[in-house]
């Protein structure tokens, strides 16, 4: 099953914005699609910043089959027109 995976950190202001968004999202995904979310803080995962080339949070990543396939990019609204694109993977 796919997973989409957002890198924050607890400490960021966009991370914080996102975060509603997020669980919102979330709850839609698992409802309608084959697609799960996840979350990891990088205070408490510092060695992912380094291994996944992080330079900047949130950070969101589809994986899917257990490997990083792309970094999405597009709106980080629950209910964004590019949101639904990365949906129907």
């Amino acid at each position: 099953m796919p997973k989409l995976f957002t890198v924050y950190s607890s400490r960021c202001t966009h991370c914080k914005e996102l975060a509603p968004e997020y669980s919102v999202a979330a709850k839609i995904l698992k409802e309608t699609n084959n697609l799960t979310l996840g979350k990891v803080d990088v205070s408490k995962e510092e060695s992912l910043s380094k291994e996944f080339g992080i330079q900047g949070f949130p950070t969101i990543f589809l994986f899917q089959h257990g490997v990083k396939s792309e970094e999405y990019n597009g709106e980080r609204t629950a209910d964004g027109k590019e949101g639904r694109k990365m949906m129907k993977v």
